[in-house]
């Protein structure tokens, strides 16, 4: 059931559990480190009981390392007291920047990027369309374009919800109920190398 009011933080966090507002699908544990490299693509079957919904999508790390927290203040990056200087001085620049560090700590979740989509904007996203209740439709939506690497012996979660609303500022308040076709569902990964490279990790 889609919940307006679902942080971003209980989308992804525990995703062995059970919860009504979200769907979670994991890997096995990767046998070899996968490398991601372009814009993954969420192509959905999906039947909703109200004219209009959201839908959205998360992909995942799941497994314990030390990673650049770019998510908080400074985006990953600490700006330290200390300076380097190049070239000339001028009198409106002195040539000197300040030395920054990246911004590390050890966690077991990274979420790699997310989409969005409104269901009524389907098929175009200047015109909305109502959805007809109990009818399923196709969906197809990119998430954000990244670069990223999968380390062995931690999993790629996928984590489907309705509303997303750390993520877009206008949340569906339909609270519809969806259902998805597991069959003709799935998500297309950029991954580098290919088939073959996904294999040798594993999947």
């Amino acid at each position: 059931m889609d919940n307006p009011t679902q942080s971003q933080n209980t989308m992804i966090l525990n995703p062995d559990v059970v919860q009504p507002n979200r769907l979670a699908y994991l890997s096995a544990p990767l046998t070899a480190p996968l490398h991601i490299s372009g814009t993954p693509v969420v192509q959905l079957r999906v039947t909703a009981d109200k004219t209009d919904t959201n839908l959205g999508a998360i992909l995942v790390d799941y497994g314990s390392a030390e990673r650049v927290n770019h998510r908080a203040s400074g985006e990953g990056i600490i700006t330290l007291d200390t300076q380097d200087c190049w070239g000339e001085t001028s009198p409106t620049d002195d040539g000197c920047y300040r030395q920054t560090q990246k911004r590390v700590a050890t966690s077991d979740v990274e979420l790699v990027t997310k989409g969005i989509m409104d269901a009524a904007n389907r098929q175009s996203i200047r015109t909305a369309v109502p959805l007809v209740p109990g009818q399923a439709y196709n969906y197809s939506f990119p998430l954000l374009p990244e670069d990223y690497v999968f380390q062995p012996g931690h999993r790629i979660g996928v984590i489907i919800v309705g509303s997303y609303s750390q993520y877009s500022s206008q949340a569906d308040q339909s609270r519809a109920n969806l259902q998805f076709a597991l069959k003709t569902s799935n998500i297309v990964l950029p991954v580098v190398g290919g088939t073959a490279a996904a294999h040798a990790a594993g999947l």
